[in-house]
């Protein structure tokens, strides 16, 4: 049986016995949010990480369900439980898997402490990227949340929430600790899918909350190695760092964020390509003769600003954003082509309209139009060739929160 299928087990048992137990006590309080969408492109080269969007119609990528538990032990202690499941984009499959499953103790009314796999909280809507209905978006602006390692979204470790009023703001300081161990989509290994386990992990969040202004600012520090199925190693230091603020004035509104992901130079071994990936591939002998060496890798900055107004029901959005790369080891002999992978810059502008359709749902419609820059190839898959860099994509999606 498979780690998704025995997370399934897990929570449907825990869930059962949990509910059984505490019948007739106000103790657990289980809720679930639910999104789905069409999202379809006037081109054939797949578009963004996470959805891989082409001309055929994408029924499945942005399909996520999840079910939240909390159980209530005492005053001081409390369980939560986050089982989410999420379309590939491949094959019409589904993941799933456990985004939260920590404890909560509350040291002092103002402090409280967090052990278990919990959620990183790099960006402005981190801690409800997945819940569609908490924001105007049809999905996060992928300039921000589509780049570099933002779609690494949990990690197993402690944190901290230290909340402080300073007159009629309220602070929020929360530092962490903890390591991730991973599988993602490797750039270096053209897609396929790597293993990626930290070394070490810390970070802070910061957010400032003074009546209709949110500020929040970020930064996470890790060292980790990332592992190809060819036996390709490379150990990366990154700084991702974030700014972010929302306003909201009468009916009008402003979100506006800014990340950066600083890679730093990668060390890459390349002494562990095993002969059946050589055999594949005759290209990499060469890099397996080459032994090992560092890089720098680009240092990727993206940022967005959206504006729009709240109309009752209706809430039409603009959103203007920018990917860029700075930086990058290009002219390397051997490895140079393979870095400009990394180097990923693009500009679009996205329009959208939310319709609340009752406190608990919504409907969405966006027309995203984007255009990969500097002679890269954006946020596209691979280079968009005879095609051309420019795109639309239209998405129509229902939130739902139970």
């Amino acid at each position: 049986m498979n780690s998704s299928k025995l997370c399934i087990v897990f929570f449907i048992t825990s869930l059962i016995s949990i509910s059984t137990w505490a019948v007739g006590q106000p103790i657990v309080a289980v809720s679930g949010f639910f999104s789905t969408a069409v999202t379809q492109t006037d081109h054939e080269t797949p578009y963004t990480t996470s959805g891989n969007f082409t001309d055929t119609a994408d029924y499945v990528s942005d399909t996520t369900v999840g079910i939240q538990l909390n159980f209530v032990a005492n005053d001081d202690i409390s369980f939560t439980t986050q089982m989410i499941g999420r379309g590939t984009g491949t094959d019409s499959e589904f993941e799933t898997s456990f985004e939260w499953l920590f404890a909560t103790y509350k040291v002092r009314d103002n402090i409280t402490l967090r052990a278990g796999r919990l959620r990183f909280p790099n960006y402005l809507i981190s801690k409800t990227v997945d819940v569609g209905l908490t924001f105007p978006w049809v999905r996060g602006p992928v300039e921000v949340y589509e780049s570099s390692f933002s779609f690494i979204s949990k990690y197993n470790g402690v944190d901290a929430l230290i909340n402080i009023s300073i007159g009629d703001a309220e602070l929020l300081i929360q530092p962490y600790v903890g390591e991730m161990n991973t599988s993602i989509k490797s750039i270096l290994a053209g897609g396929a899918v790597s293993e990626i386990n930290s070394q070490s992990l810390s970070g802070f969040n910061v957010e400032l909350s003074y009546n209709d202004i949110l500020f929040h600012a970020s930064r996470m520090d890790i060292k980790a190695n990332l592992t190809t199925p060819s036996g390709i190693v490379t150990l990366f230091p990154s700084v991702i760092s974030s700014f972010g603020i929302k306003y909201t004035h009468d009916k009008f509104f402003i979100m506006s964020e800014a990340a950066k992901t600083k890679l730093g130079n990668s060390s890459y071994d390349f002494t562990g390509i095993t002969a059946a990936a050589i055999s594949v591939d005759s290209q990499l002998a060469g890099l397996k003769a080459l032994g090992s060496t560092t890089l720098r890798a680009p240092t990727s900055v993206g940022f967005y600003l959206t504006l729009g107004i709240l109309l009752e029901k209706l809430t039409p959005y603009i959103t203007f954003a920018k990917l860029e790369s700075i930086g990058g080891d290009f002219a390397h002999p051997v490895l140079g082509s393979a870095m400009l992978a990394f180097r990923k810059e693009q500009q679009s502008t996205s329009i959208g309209l939310r319709y609340d359709v009752n406190p608990s749902s919504a409907l969405k419609a966006e027309l995203h139009s984007a255009k990969a820059t500097g002679g890269s190839n954006g946020l596209f898959s691979s280079n968009p060739g005879a095609n051309g860099n420019n795109l639309k994509m239209l998405t129509l999606s229902l939130d739902l929160v139970f």
